[in-house]
């Protein structure tokens, strides 16, 4: 087991009960290992030892438990292997009671779904590393969510520093409302006339333009959110009702709110993990992302190159 760059630390891995963790663990498992091989034995060897693995303690778990944290992460990799969404991007194979997968020959698809499994956990790197993973999420999810309004009156566009402006906020908002056919709220410019940053937790609005002039028309707000810890509570400030105390919606309606993750939120059969997590907004998954991806049209943009080189980086 090597870990030059991937740095496998999450102090309460041991205690947490999703399993979906354990599958993508699995798989970082085996990007780190020499032999790119993981094995349940893997798990069994640093327990029966008394070692953490790579920094993450199994001491909460007995050898049982270890053994049914293996098969049920297998069962999640063998839906991922099958699943026709995922499967041309997928760089790891279930052989003889191992996940393997070749290094030297990732190809371009394999690099994405890499990039967002590396994405969904900050404490595996160095933050000034993990960072570089962050800035390229944004794009990349614009890339996918881009084609959800697929038609020729459909718009899609990033907000804030990712959109390459330093207008104060007011501003960038006002547009904003004047693109979406609503208006910002007359209070909300008075408390926050000042204020430069921030985005008031939109990174990307789409809209479809209908023909006529009136308010009212199909749109929807998207939040990107790495970390598998902070999704749940970072909700709050793209839901709907929040947004409804930045813009007035006229006539009375609620904007679709979308939170964009890195990582696969599903259990064995693809449903939901929880369905308790949910709080007024849509899940845009890794799963979902795959399934929106344009890879032909993604390959040509200038945000390709970049994640194709922090990930290869990151696994050297």
């Amino acid at each position: 087991m090597t870990q030059p760059y991937i740095n496998l630390k999450y102090k309460d891995w041991s205690k947490n009960q999703e399993i979906f963790r354990w599958a993508d663990f699995v798989e970082l498992g085996c990007l780190c290992c020499r032999d790119n091989l993981f094995s349940k034995n893997d798990l069994e060897m640093f327990y029966k030892q008394g070692k953490d693995l790579a920094g993450i303690s199994l001491s909460g778990h007995t050898i049982d438990q270890i053994e049914t944290l293996w098969h049920k992460a297998i069962e999640i990799i063998t839906f991922r292997s099958q699943n026709p969404v995922i499967a041309g991007y997928y760089p790891f194979k279930f052989d003889e009671g191992s996940i393997v997968c070749d290094k030297q020959h990732f190809s371009k698809e394999n690099i994405i779904y890499i990039f967002m499994l590396i994405s969904s956990y900050g404490t595996f790197l160095d933050k000034s590393e993990h960072q570089k993973f962050t800035t390229l999420f944004e794009p990349l999810s614009y890339e996918a969510i881009k084609n959800i309004f697929h038609h020729k009156n459909g718009y899609t566009e990033c907000c804030g520093t990712s959109a390459g402006t330093s207008e104060k906020l007011v501003d960038r908002l006002e547009k904003i409302a004047q693109k979406l056919r609503i208006t910002l709220d007359d209070g909300y410019k008075k408390k926050n006339a000042n204020k430069n940053a921030g985005d008031e937790g939109i990174d990307i609005y789409s809209w479809l333009n209908i023909s006529d002039s009136n308010g009212g028309i199909p749109m929807f707000f998207a939040q990107c959110a790495c970390s598998i810890d902070d999704w749940k509570n970072k909700q709050s400030s793209i839901n709907p009702q929040r947004l409804k105390n930045i813009f007035n919606f006229k006539p009375n309606f609620d904007p679709m709110a979308f939170m964009v993750v890195p990582f696969s939120f599903r259990t064995a059969t693809g449903d939901w993990e929880s369905y308790d997590d949910f709080l007024g907004t849509i899940l845009i998954d890794r799963d979902r992302i795959l399934s929106l991806i344009d890879f032909e049209d993604l390959e040509q943009q200038p945000i390709f190159p970049k994640i194709e080189a922090v990930v290869l980086q990151a696994i050297a």
